[in-house]
């Protein structure tokens, strides 16, 4: 097979799932599963080799991009906002995406109190918790249980600039009923602390959003309820199992001392 021959089936191969995402069935025709298994499938695009990757960015396109942000499937939503986060991980993906200015969604459904399009609103925890989970896959590549991974700043300061309150709206779901939810937002604070571990300015830009007053209220807020206390012990969990976070910027913040009152 030529160079061109490979290059037109991958485009034809990312043309055919992209377009399988936005489903037009009836809801309850379609197994749960089937997102999850085109998730997958988009992932190994992703991670299969720059020639996929190339063709993936050459077939998404805002329509397609705008369907899945608007399709009236939370299931749509969701898979679609964790395959974002993943490719926009990529520098290549990211700067294509910002030449392009295809507008991004994932805060649209973490503040649905500023949506123009009504479309966006009422959404299920499911999708905020994708949304999250997109946020935090932008900013880290690899293995979360390890905590060993890629850090991306550009991605980082993306998310910094986008709006700010930002890190009081991340901390707002640490006191989520939903626990899903909750542990999506503790996992993308955690992210976002560990890239400040290793960049002074990036660590600045987080204080200058209203880090130490977030983790005050979350921990005063602990005496009167359990409700942050876990997802507070999930982000110093995984500040604790990454392999760049050192004690002396947890001491910095002094997170583990502040725990200590609580038990």
């Amino acid at each position: 097979m030529s160079q061109d021959e490979e290059i037109n089936r991958l485009r034809a191969s990312a043309r055919l799932h992209l377009s399988n995402l936005v489903t037009r069935f009836e809801d309850s025709l379609i197994d749960d599963t089937r997102f999850e298994r085109l998730l997958d499938v988009l992932l190994d695009m992703i991670k299969q080799s720059e020639e996929s990757l190339h063709a993936l960015l050459h077939e998404i396109s805002i329509e397609i991009i705008n369907d899945c942000m608007t399709h009236i499937d939370d299931r749509v939503v969701s898979v679609a906002l964790r395959f974002l986060g993943v490719l926009l991980s990529d520098s290549t993906a990211f700067e294509t995406f910002a030449q392009r200015g295809i507008p991004l969604f994932f805060f649209d459904f973490v503040v649905e109190n500023s949506l123009k399009d009504e479309k966006f609103i009422e959404r299920e925890d499911s999708v905020k918790s994708a949304a999250l989970d997109g946020l935090y896959k932008m900013i880290f590549s690899g293995n979360v249980e390890k905590g060993a991974g890629n850090l991306h700043f550009k991605q980082f300061y993306w998310i910094v600039n986008q709006r700010k309150d930002f890190l009081h709206l991340f901390f707002t779901f640490f006191k989520s009923f939903n626990s899903f939810l909750a542990s999506s937002a503790s996992i993308l604070v955690g992210g976002l602390l560990e890239i400040a571990s290793q960049d002074e300015e990036a660590f600045e830009a987080l204080k200058k959003a209203g880090l130490r007053n977030e983790l005050k209220e979350c921990f005063n807020a602990s005496d009167h309820s359990d409700d942050p206390i876990i997802p507070l012990i999930g982000m110093i969990v995984y500040l604790l199992r990454s392999e760049v976070v050192d004690i002396k910027f947890l001491s910095k913040l002094d997170l583990v001392h502040s725990l200590i009152p609580l038990f």
